[in-house]
C-alpha cells in the first residue's frame, strides 16, 4: 500500500512539473500582448505652430520671451505612435482636449 502512494505523489508531482513547463513555455514563445509595436515612421510637427495673434511659427524659429503657441494634430493617424521630443531651454505642456496630459 506505501508503494502505491508512493508511486500516485511521483505522478502527480511529475504532472505539476510537465504543466508548469507547458505553461512557462507557452508564456515565452506564444504570449506577445506585452509587446507593443510602435509606428516607426516620423511625422515632423516643427512648422505651422500659431500664436495668440495669429501669426504662424516654426519651432526652430521661436520669437524671444515667453510665448504659447499651439497646433492642431486632428488630421494626423495616431494610433500606435509614440511621442518623441528634443528641446533645449524650451518648457512646454501638452493639451488633450483642454486637459492638460504631459508637461516637459
Amino acid at each position: 500500500m506505501k508503494i502505491d502512494h508512493y508511486k500516485l505523489r511521483i505522478a502527480l508531482i511529475l504532472i505539476g512539473i510537465i504543466t508548469a513547463a507547458v505553461f512557462v513555455g507557452f508564456l515565452i514563445f506564444y504570449d506577445n500582448t506585452d509587446i507593443r509595436q510602435y509606428d516607426t515612421s516620423i511625422t515632423m510637427l516643427s512648422d505651422g505652430w500659431t500664436a495668440d495673434n495669429g501669426k504662424t511659427y516654426d519651432l526652430k524659429h521661436l520669437p524671444d520671451g515667453k510665448s504659447e503657441l499651439t497646433k492642431d494634430i486632428s488630421g494626423i493617424p495616431l494610433k500606435n505612435m509614440s511621442f518623441c521630443t528634443k528641446s533645449i531651454d524650451t518648457y512646454f505642456d501638452i493639451y488633450a482636449d483642454g486637459v492638460k496630459i504631459y508637461s516637459y
